[in-house]
């Protein structure tokens, strides 16, 4: 037996001979492990929440047994035996130190794993806490219901959820889901817990609405999605008049409710602000706002005119049709240059009206953008809205729009993907972004994002021409590329009767077109087109005709616009059709000159793609190739599949430098 003492060390010195420290230790980190994997298998495996603290009881009552066991016996060579007494113990001391090299080792793993998992586990408890905190502050506002008994009246109820939205946009320390992932919500069948969870929010705002006349009776509440708790609720029953200020206390009071100190500027903000005193005239805004909500325009501006006619003081209204000005004339449509001074008369009275107001400000850095190509301008501008209104999405993604057309395009993705982050189910914003990755090459990510896109809105068919594209870029195979996009060979018929030569088949699809095929990024009469078909298929005769008919259409409309870089472009391209060298040349090198890469990193590459074309029209074919290196070297739309399907560069195809290039590829 031990000397007995009430010595502390003698006792310490006790439980290391009989390896009590050691089996205590080593116990330790495989319950610790126990435990860890018992948390990360019970949700996948559907284990009742009981289990972890079943499984905790069990290793604390293994432990005590452990350490009565480690007290009373040895494991020796001989196997297990009752702990000898010190005096017999010490004779052995060679054979014990070699005995104790293995609980050693344990006993040192022991520690390293119980260090590590607990450095693990700090470092994801603290990233959790910071999740949990922003999750804290996170609010998705769901359609509210429309309860007019008017399916006519749903652009109210949708217009409410809009202004309640345009105040929390405002408030700096909640991330707020924008419109267009919140609309996805309507009529769902989804339980608030599952539509928090997808949109990664913690509170849900929803409500109802009923108009008859100028009476209005909103019901609005706050919701707790995980615990599917009323935290705050209100009613507004009245004249739309005052329905101003019902949604500014919406703000306020899920500020308060989220436990958000207001700054003083949020709070001014957050002032009620009456967009107009006149019930008819805010009808018709309301419906302008429904219609841009579905891009169309034209009827948005129609809307917002009416309601200029009956407020001529209505600020708002101005700048929004402003905004649908810019739009046409950007996206080139019928009376697109009218479309520009217009809008520019309209933005001019917004900002007499109010230039402090958010709306207006924000078409103001549209117009650096869109008309006067002033980036930084625009850039300055939205980065003063970010300061107002935070949680504005669209702030974000006309940013990396600005960084888009300066050559900045990774700080463009990091933009789109913030613009993204506060409306996770926008197709637009997803387009831009997979049309990023276009530019840069990156076809892999360019699927990636536009067949995400097609999860979340399944009927926007642009995503499955995303999808075609980067894939026809890839490998230069069309029928591969219609297979893999899920689009028909219908949708994709002029495609596929192109890059399979089938001629005589496109000249009928041509022909049935009687506008001019325009967009901002280029402009193709259908004439053009028929005169590259005949080239293509080997018939100079026609060629030439329609060649020298779209020259003459060309010439009219420089005569009218005369600094339009899409016109110059597809000038030259017809002047080359027509064997006409030099003025090909002249033209395709003035387009260049109009939207130079310094202006427009986005456009430009269309017109050095449009230069290369007139290259290898008039069988400058080493031009051509010094362009097509070029393309393929900078972000572009050019690609390597390209060369490989496209028939305008089979007089190229057994040029070894022309084969080099594919090789080489993107």
């Amino acid at each position: 037996m031990p000397e007995k003492s009430d010595n502390p060390y003698n006792f310490w010195q006790e439980l290391k001979r009989r390896k009590v420290v050691r089996v205590i230790i080593v116990y330790a980190a495989a319950a610790y492990v126990i435990l860890e994997l018992v948390s990360i298998i019970a949700e996948p495996f559907g284990l009742p929440e009981w289990t972890l603290k079943l499984v905790f009881v069990l290793l604390c009552i293994g432990l005590v047994i452990s350490i009565v066991l480690s007290w009373i016996y040895d494991v020796t060579p001989e196997g297990v035996q009752k702990t000898k007494p010190v005096s017999t113990k010490t004779k052995h001391r060679v054979e014990k130190t070699a005995r104790s090299v293995g609980w050693q080792i344990a006993t040192v793993v022991s520690i390293v794993i119980i260090i590590g998992l607990l450095a693990i586990n700090i470092f994801s408890i603290r990233k959790k806490t910071e999740n949990d905190i922003i999750l804290e502050k996170s609010i998705a506002v769901l359609p509210f219901a429309n309860l007019s008994n008017d399916p006519e009246q749903e652009y109210f109820s949708d217009g409410m959820v809009d202004a309640i939205l345009d105040n929390l946009f405002k408030v700096g320390d909640l991330k707020v889901i924008s419109r267009t992932s919140s609309m996805r919500y309507k009529d769902t069948e989804l339980t608030l817990k599952e539509i928090a969870q997808e949109l990664k929010v913690t509170s849900i705002l929803e409500g109802s609405v009923q108009k008859a006349g100028e009476k209005v009776r909103i019901t609005i509440q706050l919701i707790d999605a995980e615990s599917d708790t009323h935290l705050w609720s209100d009613i507004f029953d009245g004249v739309l008049s005052d329905v101003f200020a019902f949604q500014s206390d919406v703000a306020r009071a899920v500020a308060d409710e989220l436990k958000i100190a207001l700054s003083a500027e949020e709070v001014n903000h957050l002032d009620v602000s009456i967009p107009s005193s006149n019930p008819v005239a805010y009808d018709f805004y309301l419906k302008g706002n429904d219609y841009w909500s579905r891009f169309n325009a034209v009827l948005a501006r129609d809307m917002y005119s009416r309601a200029i006619e009956e407020d001529s003081l209505f600020t708002i209204a101005y700048a929004k049709r402003a905004m649908m000005n810019f739009f046409l004339f950007w996206n080139r449509t019928e009376n697109w240059f009218e479309s520009k001074f217009n809008g520019l008369r309209d933005l001019q009275r917004a900002l007499e009206l109010n230039p402090k107001l958010v709306e207006v400000r924000f078409v103001e850095a549209v117009k650096k953008y869109w008309i006067d190509r002033e980036y930084n301008e625009s850039i300055r501008l939205l980065n003063d809205l970010k300061k107002t209104a935070p949680n504005m999405a669209d702030i974000y993604a006309w940013t990396a729009y600005n960084l888009r057309r300066q050559g900045k395009m990774n700080e463009c993705l990091e933009e789109l993907e913030k613009a993204i982050g506060m409306d996770p189910f926008n197709a637009n914003y997803i387009q831009n972004l997979a049309q990023t990755h276009d530019l840069l090459h990156q076809y892999e990510k360019m699927i990636e994002w536009s067949e995400k896109g097609l999860s979340f809105v399944p009927d926007h068919e642009q995503f499955n021409s995303g999808i075609y594209n980067a894939n026809l870029k890839i490998s230069g195979d069309v029928n591969l590329a219609v297979e893999k996009s899920g689009l028909t060979a219908d949708d994709l018929e002029y495609d596929i009767n192109y890059y399979t030569r089938q001629y005589d088949r496109l000249i009928p699809i041509i022909k049935e077109q009687t506008n001019y095929i325009g967009s901002q990024a280029g402009f193709e009469p259908p004439i053009y087109q028929l005169a590259l078909i005949y080239f293509l298929s080997g018939n100079q005769e026609l060629c030439k005709q329609y060649a020298d008919s779209s020259v003459t259409v060309l010439l009219g409309l420089l005569e009218e616009i005369p600094d339009e870089d899409r016109f110059f472009s597809t000038l030259g391209r017809c002047y080359a059709l027509a064997g006409k060298r030099e003025e090909a040349i002249a033209c395709g090198k003035k387009a260049l000159e109009l939207k130079p890469l310094s202006m427009d990193a986005f456009q430009n590459p269309d017109r050095e793609e449009d230069m290369m074309e007139i290259y290898v029209l008039i069988g400058d074919y080493d031009r051509a190739m010094d362009k097509m290196e070029y393309l393929l070297s900078i972000p572009s739309w050019f690609s390597r599949g390209r060369l490989i399907a496209d028939p305008l560069f089979d007089r190229l195809r057994n040029l070894p430098r022309f084969q080099k290039i594919i090789e080489s590829g993107n």
